[in-house]
């Protein structure tokens, strides 16, 4: 009877005897007393199982918060790793992984075609078993019981006791109808239905959920995202993946995690890629108008494809950010340096002195004796900080600036600088550091 009505039903969906199978084995579970869910474990009475990763030492199974700004390719990174996870295509810099079964939701099925020909006129797509292993689905917008019987119906898909497939949303918003998706309550039941349905049979089916996130964090960096509407998105998930354009560079960054990462070949714990990629030609069907417009049926589309996914950490973007702020502020201050150099050495040369002198290269703040000045303006190395109260190590900054400056004459612990300075490339200062 079961059988027939779903047949009826076309297969899809919570038809009314799924619904009331459901709520029989809820009733059931209800009665159940809470000693008789627990899990029967001794410890020490049996090893560790294996870690089960989609993508080894750096994604797990289970269900993840995919994120990140518009234009971040977020669809070009993932439908990658997805035909990565399948198995079906090769990605240089992604680990050997388990195959599985990819099933790809896409609101876009064309833009999914295209990259995929992409790769095939790239030469580096494994067609011959394409059919078997990578299945793209057009998405449509359907409640939390919909999509759990879905994926109850992808258990034991292929008979094997790993490797369980992955169901990838792309995007939530056009898969999952939910009335408030700033609604943690909302939010947080489609998600734990989801989380049910995927733990029902013997493997854990994975689930890739992938949404955009607020307007306000388009430049923030990994560690900055937020999926935009409620935090359940990244709260009850088990984990996330965040997509970032840093100076033009496009990156992947591990969020929430449940696991502690190996360290690779090179000593580095990879929680972060930097996705390279690159555009080419893609032949295309000839257009219907082709006859009556040729010069508006085209040949070929530029296609983007990812070419590799290079190993990296966050802690290593870390210390390049403090690294380029420190770079940065040296620069800021060596041109402020400068430009006080120049004005001081233009007064200077109106009052008939030979130029500017600092003394440096000690810590003394009091104005040297003036036989030493030997006809220059004394000025201490503090004058030349743009701040009323500098910081020690602004004030050390400039001491060095002004020491090793290439056009500084040192004497002692004096430094002089020349109004002669004045008559050649006034850009001399700022570029005159070694």
């Amino acid at each position: 009877m079961t059988k027939t009505l779903r047949h009826e039903h076309g297969g899809g969906g919570w038809d009314a005897v799924e619904r009331q199978e459901a709520m029989m084995n809820a009733r059931r579970e209800e009665k159940t007393p809470l000693i008789e869910d627990a899990l029967r474990y001794v410890p020490g009475t049996r090893p560790l199982a294996h870690m089960e990763f989609v993508i080894q030492n750096f994604v797990r199974t289970g269900l993840y918060a995919l994120y990140g700004p518009y234009n971040a390719g977020k669809t070009t990174s993932i439908l990658t790793m997805s035909l990565f996870v399948a198995g079906v295509l090769q990605v240089k810099g992604l680990p050997k992984s388990l195959p599985r079964k990819v099933f790809y939701i896409t609101e876009d099925p064309e833009q999914v075609q295209g990259i995929v020909e992409g790769f095939q006129a790239k030469r580096l797509l494994e067609a011959r078993d394409f059919a078997k292993w990578f299945f793209i689905v057009p998405s449509k917008r359907r409640d939390a019981d919909y999509w759990s019987s879905k994926l109850r119906s992808l258990h034991d898909l292929n008979g094997m006791t790993w490797g369980a497939p992955l169901v990838v949303f792309d995007t939530a918003s056009s898969s999952m109808q939910i009335d408030d998706i700033k609604d943690n309550s909302s939010v947080g039941e489609f998600i734990a239905a989801l989380k049910e349905a995927s733990r029902a049979g013997s493997l854990m089916i994975s689930v890739w959920i992938v949404m955009h996130v607020a307007k306000a964090l388009r430049e923030e960096v990994a560690e900055s995202l937020t999926a935009l509407g409620a935090q359940a998105w990244g709260a009850d998930t088990f984990g996330e993946m965040r997509f970032t354009v840093e100076e033009g560079r496009y990156f992947i960054s591990l969020g929430k995690r449940r696991f502690e990462i190996s360290e690779n070949g090179a000593g580095v714990a990879v929680d972060r890629y930097e996705i390279l990629s690159e555009v080419l030609p893609v032949p295309v069907d000839v257009a219907p108008w082709a006859t009556d417009h040729p010069d508006l049926a085209e040949r070929s589309r530029e296609i983007r494809i990812v070419t590799e996914f290079s190993p990296t950490s966050l802690s290593e973007a870390r210390e390049e950010r403090a690294e380029a702020k420190l770079n940065a502020a040296s620069e800021k201050l060596l041109k402020e340096i400068g430009m006080k150099m120049m004005g001081l050495l233009g007064k200077a040369r109106d009052a008939g002195a030979e130029g500017v002198c600092v003394w440096a290269a000690g810590k003394q703040r009091h104005s040297p004796h003036g036989d030493m000045l030997k006809g220059h303006v004394w000025k201490g190395f503090s004058e030349f900080s743009g701040k009323k109260k500098p910081r020690p190590d602004d004030l050390d900054r400039i001491r060095e600036l002004l020491v090793n400056h290439r056009y500084g004459v040192r004497e002692g612990e004096l430094v002089f600088f020349s109004t002669k300075l004045l008559d050649g490339n006034i850009n001399h200062w700022e570029v005159g550091l070694d």
